[in-house]
């Protein structure tokens, strides 16, 4: 369950919703960018081991807009026919893509998650 990797998840999530990192972390609240970035937040909780203050600092925020996001999804999720269709096709790809396969390191021989500066660099990278 947690073995996805996260800045893989970022990428899928903006992709899918047509935005890049760069409108993400722009501190705009609308709703373009705020519910995608809500989204990130709800598919890294549930499947990554980032902690929520990790989270946030990734999209320059704190832990408790990351926390809002968790559970403005999930309410959202639970009553809301897109937002449920939404949700159900993102994990299905996410799933299919990613498939919680670990990251190797090649100075050492143990799985390991990605850390933020790893995730960011890897974001704002172009490939």
């Amino acid at each position: 369950m947690y073995n996805y990797n996260a800045h893989a998840i970022v990428k899928l999530v903006s992709n899918y919703f047509s935005v890049n990192m760069e409108q993400l972390t722009t501190g705009r609240r609308n709703r373009e960018f705020v519910f995608p970035r809500q989204v990130i937040f709800y598919f890294l909780s549930k499947k990554t081991k980032l902690t929520l203050k990790s989270m946030g600092e990734l999209f320059g925020l704190n832990h408790a807009t990351a926390v809002y996001g968790i559970k403005n999804i999930t309410n959202l999720n639970e009553y809301d026919k897109e937002v449920k269709v939404y949700i159900s096709e993102l994990d299905s790809l996410i799933d299919n893509r990613i498939g919680g396969k670990p990251i190797r390191t090649k100075d050492d021989d143990k799985t390991i998650f990605l850390n933020l500066e790893n995730i960011t660099s890897f974001i704002y990278s172009d490939t």
